[in-house]
This record gives C-alpha cells, sequence and structure tokens, in this order.
C-alpha cells in the first residue's frame, strides 16, 4: 500500500466518525440572558448537536460566547467569553472551547493561571486588606475574588481577608465593591504568606476582543487600543504589542483583527470619529512589523468599517464589514470582498437595507472553508427571533444565488463555519511530535497512531515508511 492510499484509508475511517466533514458551530443564547451554549449544525440547518455549555463547570454556570473562529486544530474554537470575569480585570477574555462533547476549555488570558481551578500544592497563604481608597480608611463587605481558589471571600470589619490552600504561581486577586474594582497581578510562593491590599476605584473594566489563534500564539485586541498576542510556548502572562493606533488628539478604538494562517499576516480594523488616518484596514507582521495603510475607508460615503476576515485560500483577499451613506441620506451596512492589490472597488457586495440593520444587529461570521461562501447572522427588532444565513461567492469574488437561510428563529452570539477533515499526517510531523517540538493536533491524533498501539513513537514512522 502506498502514501496516498493510506491517507485515503485514514480519510475514510474517520469520515465513518462523523468528523470529515464541514459543520457550523454557533453560539446560541438560551435563557435570554447572559448564559450561551455551542450547538454544531449541517451547514443547511440540520442535525443540530449540543457540544459545550458553561453549566457544571468550577465557576460562573452561565456564561456569555462570542466571536467564534475555528481554531487550527479543527476541533475547537477560539471565542471571547464572559466566563470567570469576576476573577480577572477583564470583563472578557480569550478561550478555547472543545467541540467533541466533552465539555472542556483552556483560558489563554489574561495570565498563566487564568480558568485553572483545583492545582496540586505546594501552596502558599494569600492575606490582605481592601481600603475605600489610597490612604482612606478599610473597607468591610467587599467582595475579594483569587484565581485558581473558587471560593470568593468577604472583607471583614477591618477590611482583612485571608486565603489558605492557595496554589504556587502568578495569579490575579480581584476586589470589587459595589462596580468598583482593583485587579493585581502577584506571585504565590510555596509555604509563605503574601500580603495583597487592595483600593476597588476603578468603574470600568479591560476587555480582550477578537481572539485568534496563530501557530502557538494568541492574539487579541486588548480593550480596543492595542493589538498583540501572548506566546503559548513562552511566557503566557506577557502581551507582546505589535499595534497602536497612529493618532494622538482622539479616540480610535480598533474594531477587529484577523491572521492569516499561511504566514501571521494581520489585519486591522483602525475605526476613529473625525481623525486622519482612521475608518481603514492596517496591515503588519506577525511580529509587527512593516505598518501599512492597505484600505482607506475614509471616502466620501463611507462611514465605518468593522469586520474583516482574510479569504482562506486566495492570499490577498478580504472579506469586510463595513456601513455608508445611501443616496436617501440613511446608512446602511454592507458586506465586501476586496482585493488588497486593487482596493479601488469591491469584486462584490451584498447591502441591508438602510436604516433597519446597523452593525449592533448585523454581524459578520467569517469564511466557508473553502472560501465559495460567506456566513453571517442579523434580527430585525427582537434578537430572538434572528437568521444565520449563508451567500455563496463565485471564484472572481461575486456574490451570487441569493441568500440562503441556515437556522431562523433564534437569539445567535456568534458562529464560524468549520472543515472537521483531518490532516494528512507527514513523516516529520510525526518527527516533531516525538521530539516534542510541535504536538499533533488533538482531533489528529488517531490518524497519527498508525499502528494502533494507542500511542505515537517511531513506530509509527516506521509503518508510514513501510507503506
Amino acid at each position: 500500500m502506498n502514501k496516498h492510499a493510506l491517507i485515503v484509508l485514514l480519510f475514510a475511517a474517520a469520515c465513518l466518525t462523523g468528523w470529515c466533514e464541514e459543520k457550523i458551530c454557533v453560539s446560541l443564547n438560551v435563557k435570554f440572558a447572559a448564559d450561551d451554549k455551542l450547538a454544531l449544525v449541517n451547514p443547511d440547518g440540520t442535525g443540530e448537536k449540543d457540544v459545550f455549555t458553561w453549566t457544571g463547570k468550577p465557576v460562573d454556570p452561565e456564561a456569555q460566547i462570542f466571536e467564534l473562529r475555528p481554531a487550527p486544530d479543527k476541533r475547537s474554537v477560539i471565542a471571547r467569553s464572559s466566563y470567570s470575569y469576576n476573577f480577572t480585570p477583564y470583563e472578557f477574555n480569550a478561550f478555547s472551547l472543545k467541540l467533541d462533547g466533552s465539555q472542556t476549555f483552556m483560558q489563554y488570558t489574561p495570565g498563566p493561571n487564568s480558568g485553572i481551578w483545583d492545582l496540586p500544592g505546594p501552596y502558599g497563604t494569600v492575606t490582605g486588606i481592601v481600603y475605600e481608597s489610597s490612604g482612606g480608611p478599610a473597607l468591610p463587605g467587599a467582595r475579594i475574588y483569587l484565581e485558581g481558589v473558587k471560593n470568593w471571600q468577604t472583607s471583614g470589619a477591618d477590611g482583612s481577608f485571608r486565603f489558605e490552600n492557595v496554589p504556587s504561581g502568578s495569579r490575579w486577586i480581584v476586589a470589587e465593591d459595589e462596580g468598583y474594582w482593583e485587579g493585581v497581578f502577584f506571585s504565590v510562593t510555596p509555604g509563605t504568606q503574601r500580603q495583597v491590599d487592595l483600593v476597588p476605584t476603578n468603574a470600568f473594566r479591560g476587555s480582550v476582543s477578537s481572539p485568534v489563534r496563530y501557530q502557538d500564539r494568541i492574539y487579541f485586541l486588548q480593550a480596543g487600543l492595542k493589538a498583540g498576542y501572548i506566546d503559548l510556548a513562552g511566557d503566557k502572562a506577557t502581551f507582546h504589542e505589535i499595534y497602536v493606533p497612529r493618532i494622538g488628539s482622539c479616540t480610535v478604538p480598533l474594531q477587529w483583527m484577523d491572521v492569516r494562517q499561511s504566514d501571521g499576516k494581520v489585519i486591522i480594523t483602525d475605526w476613529g470619529h473625525g481623525c486622519e488616518k482612521s475608518r481603514g484596514l492596517y496591515t503588519v507582521d506577525k511580529d509587527g512589523n512593516g505598518y501599512f495603510l492597505a484600505a482607506d475607508f475614509k471616502t466620501a460615503g463611507y462611514t465605518a468599517v468593522d469586520r474583516v476576515f482574510w479569504h482562506p485560500t486566495k492570499p490577498d483577499w478580504v472579506l469586510v464589514a463595513y456601513s455608508y451613506s445611501a443616496s436617501s441620506g440613511g446608512i446602511s451596512v454592507a458586506f465586501g470582498v476586496l482585493d488588497l492589490n486593487d482596493v479601488s472597488s469591491f469584486k462584490g457586495t451584498i447591502a441591508f437595507p438602510e436604516n433597519i440593520y446597523t452593525h449592533g444587529n448585523v454581524e459578520l461570521c467569517g469564511w466557508s472553508p473553502k472560501g465559495d461562501a460567506i456566513l453571517y447572522s442579523y434580527y430585525t427588532t427582537d434578537p430572538t427571533h434572528g437568521v444565520l444565513a449563508k451567500f455563496a461567492v463565485d471564484a472572481n469574488g461575486a456574490f451570487t444565488g441569493g441568500e440562503t437561510p441556515i437556522m431562523t428563529g433564534r437569539q445567535f452570539s456568534g458562529a464560524a463555519w468549520i472543515d472537521f477533515s483531518p490532516q494528512a499526517i507527514t513523516l516529520d510531523q510525526l518527527k516533531d511530535h516525538i521530539l516534542g517540538r510541535t504536538p499533533i493536533p488533538p482531533g489528529d491524533k488517531s490518524a497519527a497512531d498508525l499502528n494502533k498501539d494507542n500511542k505515537i513513537d517511531a513506530a509509527d514512522m516506521i509503518y508510514l515508511i513501510r507503506q
């Protein structure tokens, strides 16, 4: 049997288990409140299957899930969620959520121990006092949340608190009182007592948005003011800044970012009001070099540019959500396919009726895996009666065939179109996995275990060579 035939057989075996097809992962609001679940459906909307919920997790049995992106392993999504927000200085953080029904997840931000509970010892002790203001009196009755410790505490009459059996390592501690908070990042040393005093005077929390994974990096926007990444293979606590708006005199929120999976090139929507270099698409390389205004939307008629997604196979094509002033004087939301080599006009566009739809009730979710369709959701006045739809895109970038509804009458918080096909395993992949360089993604480990002995080792390399 040659290598090609072996790959075909592995692909067929994976299909028998239901992991060789395209699926749409959708985040559905289930209680008309701050609670979402993930489900998989076929691209025609059939076969809905729940795969993830926060119910039963260590903290926050209800949480929102937004901004879904396919993860490189094809078996999970990268998303933004409010889960465990009390335990960090951010209202929303970046997560990886498994889609195999195992209910497993990983929290990436804002630190190395975020979202990790019940760690084994060694342990230390954390004590402190909560104050009303800097140099002011002690604050009784404040809530104190410590990462890695499920049970929060209330400060005593003298403002004091004490946590025993705190796992060692770096983590956040947060004090909250009547909507005001303070977070401190510190390290716990085994067998010692650490004093941390807190002054909850901040009215607003930070936020992670637009998270996307590239290799061992999680890229995201920090509070809409800067773009960067954390390195999962290095110091997860360090935010590596790659982009900040180059405007000094006005507020310029960054709306969205995407990372091209072929080379790590980053594209960012820099959206400002009344600034000279705003409302455009900017690119930098994966390390923040090569700052370039790829498409200037600050022209007559355009009012804002919102989300942007790299095409999965055409390296310079992007899908953009934007708005413009209609001829009647109203505002219209539209989607367009743009070739960054020629930004004089869109290759194709679709527009929503003016003044009915805005960036608040229309959400662009991205491309299909082959780049031959786009995915989006919208509603008119009632978010519980939303529509998840797709629209075909031809080889020239034009929209064709009209809208095809996928799901209707639901409240959608996000969606991503995913190809669950297993990756063909190569000798280099096996070698890098065995040497500890680049682990084979969990979804492809079954295919990598070529001799079916429940482990991936040199025997699998020999097996592949012999075929």
